[in-house]
């Protein structure tokens, strides 16, 4: 954010110097040619020149304080989102944490509901969190680290009770453990709330250039809205018949800057997901 308002302001500058200096040249050239004219026309183009050359220093002033104003703006937007965004977080966690607590301390069987009431909870901290990305997406920065595959499933595996999750191969990859997370939530969400699935199998091979590629299939309905290559290349609209998409594009995006690949293939027994990043199988 600093780095673009310093090239606005630096590009403000040097046009307010260029169109300054390029007008003095021309007003001193033709005060010269006017002093062989006439004294009224020496005139008009003395004050003429003045009056240009006051109006476009005005102009690049008022235009440098516009950008300055605006960069001051987009701080307070981001701070009030920063701000909201945390709270927001914390609370849906204290509601996750007491909801939980009462399934321990309640029989399952006399509030069926309450397992969906944490389903939801945990839907809307990962819709948040895809909004918080997707609006702060160029200020993120990735730390990469080797991390056991099956480690960063075993972390989210609490969040989706609802899916049988299979790892058939564990592998040592090399990524960012917070996003990869939020790569394999939008992905399993992705099964469960618009599959409808109830099973995940991963499955790991060996790839070219200490690279693996990970399948996560499940046994889901399919994608069948449209061509599968629409998947994760742009946002929907709002009123797209199950969703706007934009769990998959972040997803897909994540992992194209951690140089890795994500594609998607569909099937009438399941949807596939389709990961490729630097790793080894263990």
């Amino acid at each position: 954010m600093k780095s673009r308002i310093s090239l606005k302001l630096i590009l403000a500058s040097a046009w307010i110097v260029f169109t300054t200096s390029l007008i003095v040249w021309w007003w001193i050239w033709a005060l010269k040619l006017a002093v062989q004219v006439s004294d009224s026309s020496h005139r008009m183009i003395k004050y003429e020149g003045i009056t240009l050359i006051s109006i476009v220093i005005i102009g690049g002033t008022f235009l440098v304080s516009y950008v300055w104003q605006d960069y001051k703006r987009n701080l307070k937007i981001q701070l009030f989102f920063a701000t909201f965004s945390h709270d927001i977080k914390t609370s849906i966690s204290r509601l996750r944490l007491q909801a939980e607590i009462m399934e321990e301390e309640l029989p399952q069987d006399k509030h069926p509901s309450l397992s969906r009431f944490i389903q939801d909870v945990v839907q809307l901290d990962l819709q948040l969190e895809n909004s918080l990305l997707f609006t702060n997406f160029n200020k993120y920065q990735f730390l990469m680290e080797k991390i056991k595959l099956s480690q960063l499933i075993g972390a989210i595996r609490s969040d989706f009770t609802h899916l049988h999750i299979e790892l058939k191969q564990d592998a040592e990859l090399i990524t960012d453990k917070k996003w990869f997370l939020s790569i394999l939530k939008n992905v399993f969400q992705n099964s469960l709330l618009h599959g409808k699935a109830s099973r995940i199998e991963i499955a790991v091979e060996s790839g070219v250039h200490d690279s693996v590629s990970i399948s996560i299939k499940d046994n889901g309905m399919g994608y069948t809205l449209g061509p599968i290559s629409d998947l994760g290349s742009d946002i929907f609209k709002s009123n797209h018949r199950q969703s706007n998409g934009i769990g998959l594009y972040l997803s897909k995006s994540l992992l194209s800057t951690m140089n890795g690949a994500l594609t998607f293939s569909s099937t009438s027994q399941g949807f596939t997901s389709h990961l490729k990043l630097q790793g080894k199988i263990l």
